[in-house]
């Protein structure tokens, strides 16, 4: 597995103001993981790092490192970051969370839409995977509601863990 394939898009996230400058305002972005052949999501590799731990331990060293990185070169903004449920599965998830424990106030947890496939008891784990995640400080947000695992029942089961709801808009990519 090679990390150098990849690449991390920082995606702004913009609050425009109401005020009377409606000026936008970034202080948020989206982690979003890139494939230097294809400028997208490499969907394939990242399920296929998913399915060997040793190549996730790997990633998540990289990214770690680049995150890092990030936080360190802008420490005032804060960086949204996906998790699909497969990917806690690994150890190397949660100490990705140790990790960055002092960073909690810097980093929202993103629970995507996919059903995980390679350990799908994850989905019956969701409250520990939630409940660990808030262990460690983190807002944790829906990404996608009502796609996917991100269902309105879910919501209202575990509404109490979310700190925010993302609704797929049409242009999403």
């Amino acid at each position: 597995m090679r990390t150098d394939d990849f690449y991390l898009l920082f995606q702004p996230i913009v609050n425009v103001e109401t005020s009377k400058t409606k000026v936008a305002k970034v202080n948020e972005y989206e982690v979003l993981l890139r494939s230097y052949k294809t400028n997208t999501f490499p969907s394939d590799e990242f399920h296929f790092i998913l399915s060997h731990e040793e190549y996730y331990i790997t990633f998540m060293n990289w990214f770690s490192e680049k995150l890092e990185e990030k936080l360190n070169q802008h420490p005032e903004i804060v960086l949204s970051v996906n998790f699909e449920l497969d990917q806690f599965q690994y150890t190397a998830t949660i100490q990705f969370l140790e990790r960055f424990s002092s960073y909690s106030e810097s980093i929202l947890i993103e629970i995507t839409e996919h059903f995980p496939n390679r350990n799908p008891e994850l989905l019956d784990s969701l409250h520990e995977i939630l409940k660990k995640i808030k262990q460690y400080h983190y807002k944790i947000v829906i990404d996608d509601f009502t796609e996917g695992i991100n269902t309105y029942s879910l919501y209202k089961k575990y509404k109490s863990y979310y700190n925010r709801i993302k609704i797929r808009s049409e242009e999403h990519t």
